[in-house]
């Protein structure tokens, strides 16, 4: 296994960072496009921006749902005939008919069995 470095150290560069001023954003792009490093934004990415500024707008603007709260209908009460209790179901209303006609089907605990 060779463990020699990679690269030379021989010769010790040193940069001084006091002297290097800071470039600015028009700068640096003028030394990226002069180094070949820096393309022209092309029509692919124009249009993707046009889409993604697109896709924003529309999270932005409110859509109906349907989960949203819808407004209370008029519900007509059905009323069980027998005991005159109210249910806005009619599921619910046979349900609740069912346990008068379990009542009356029950033997009675009062009867004698003897």
């Amino acid at each position: 296994l060779d463990n020699s470095p990679v690269w030379d150290d021989s010769e010790e560069v040193c940069v001084k960072t006091e002297s290097i001023a800071p470039l600015s954003s028009a700068q640096l792009d003028l030394v990226l496009k002069r180094l070949g490093l820096m393309a022209a934004v092309g029509p692919a990415i124009e249009s993707y921006r046009l889409e993604l500024q697109a896709a924003r707008e529309e999270r932005a603007q409110p859509k109906a749902s349907f989960c949203a709260v819808q407004p209370p209908k008029e519900t007509t009460l059905l009323t069980c005939a027998e005991c005159g209790a109210s249910f806005t179901m009619r599921r619910t209303l046979e349900l609740h008919k069912r346990q008068h006609l379990n009542a009356l089907n029950a033997p009675s605990s009062l009867s004698s069995s003897g």
